[in-house]
């Protein structure tokens, strides 16, 4: 146990001293398998084996994919179906921002691709119909993040791989959580537009700007429909589909909103090659954190300990629930991942849970994480977008904070939520 608590405190010290998380979680793994008298042949032949995964494929496809259709011209049709059917309501653009997150959220599975196309769009809008910056910016960061919940999600995909899960029914199962979270986040922002006056003006639901609007963007709508339908009929699986998102996403943006360029297709390629290189150095070293940790009986230790502690699993769920809020704030969501699933799957499991269920309830707590400080993935996107500080448009954020948290007791507490669909739909596929 004590080779434990100087892994951790490497971890934390280096991550204090401002070493990015992977390279933290890298430097303490190596540590440890020296004082363990291991060779670091084997830590390469164990991280290889890690990610030599076929699953993981899709999370490459998925951010191209998001890169194609940003740039293709989908986000700005999709943000103009939004705002012809939302009207002159109280914080009707901020209410275009988060429908319009949640539709592209569908699309890309990816909460900082979300962020940056919506927001791009959507913050200066807001801005000119007299919004506070700092509330746009909050807004879209808080919705983006509903890129983690809503499938095609990357961070599922991963937490799939790691745990061992059907990413099918994970995809399955994230839908009406991610739903109930960007009802939530509507409700609330109708209530702070309400106080802080912010509403659009001669901005009439109109019967012809609807349909208009709808023709325009029915080639962006259409790509749900062939990508999640796709999964949850059975026709191909989740790494399937990702293939299918970018000939999808090339095919719209090229022949028929032709506002996709050879150039938009190699910088998109750029950047997928960077993220991927990112996700995957922090797979490569939080998975051997992880795996020492799990040799070490962590996991099990603390199995035990949440046992004698106590049998509800409603309690043990809202204790796991504060942790990861906590965790989020200071660790990425692939990190989050690899480092606690090998640890509280195992509880979950002991405690006879779904970890289908688990699943969802865990990337609605990464979700959460992206929008909190000082690791908030999205505020950091929306911020230069705005204009505002992450101070200013944290102190907004809060009350769509809470409202997630409300959202994540919900999904915990009544594991239907999430559980539903993949009962009705999963003896329909697997047919």
């Amino acid at each position: 146990m004590m080779l434990v608590w100087i892994m951790f405190g490497i971890f934390f010290l280096c991550a204090f001293l401002g070493v990015p998380v992977a390279f933290s979680a890298g430097i303490a793994s190596i540590v440890g398998l020296l004082i363990q008298g291991e060779t670091l042949q084997g830590m390469v032949q164990l991280v290889y084996t890690s990610v030599d995964s076929y699953p993981l494929i899709a999370v490459p496809c998925f951010i191209l994919a998001g890169s194609l259709m940003e740039k293709g011209g989908l986000a700005f049709r999709l943000t103009n179906f939004a705002s012809s059917i939302v009207g002159n309501t109280y914080g009707g653009l901020a209410l275009v921002a988060i429908i319009a997150c949640a539709f592209f959220a569908a699309l890309t599975g990816s909460g900082p691709a979300t962020t940056a196309a919506i927001g791009s769009i959507m913050i200066p809008s807001m801005v000119k119909e007299n919004y506070d910056p700092a509330y746009g910016g909050a807004v879209v960061a808080c919705s983006g993040g509903l890129g983690v919940v809503i499938p095609p999600s990357i961070p599922l995909i991963i937490y799939g791989v790691v745990g061992e899960v059907s990413i099918t029914q994970l995809f399955i199962a994230g839908f009406l959580p991610g739903i109930l979270l960007a009802i939530l986040m509507s409700i609330t922002n109708h209530f702070v537009s309400r106080n802080m006056g912010y509403r659009s003006v001669g901005r009439e639901v109109n019967l012809n700007n609807i349909i208009k609007s709808f023709k325009e963007a029915k080639w962006a709508l259409l790509a749900p429909v062939i990508i999640l339908g796709g999964i949850y009929s059975g026709i191909f699986t989740p790494t399937e589909a990702s293939v299918v998102a970018i000939l999808y996403s090339l095919l719209v943006g090229l022949c028929f909103y032709r506002q996709l360029t050879w150039k938009d297709i190699v910088e998109g390629m750029m950047t997928t090659s960077k993220l991927t290189g990112i996700a995957f150095i922090l797979l490569f070293n939080t998975i051997m954190f992880g795996e020492i940790l799990t040799v070490n009986q962590v996991p099990q230790n603390m199995a035990k300990w949440m046992l004698s502690f106590t049998d509800s699993w409603i309690l043990l769920l809202l204790m796991i629930d504060a942790l990861l809020l906590f965790l989020g704030m200071f660790l990425g969501v692939i990190a989050m991942i690899v480092l606690m699933v090998p640890i509280l799957l195992p509880i979950i499991l002991e405690f006879g849970l779904n970890p289908v269920h688990f699943g969802i309830i865990f990337v609605i707590a990464c979700e959460i994480g992206f929008e909190t400080p000082p690791v908030g993935a999205t505020l950091y996107i929306a911020a230069p977008i705005s204009g505002a500080s992450i101070e200013r448009i944290s102190k907004f954020a809060i009350w769509l904070i809470l409202a997630e948290v409300v959202g994540l007791i919900l999904v915990s507490i009544f594991p239907q939520i999430a559980l539903c669909l993949p009962d009705l739909l999963m003896p329909l596929i697997t047919r």
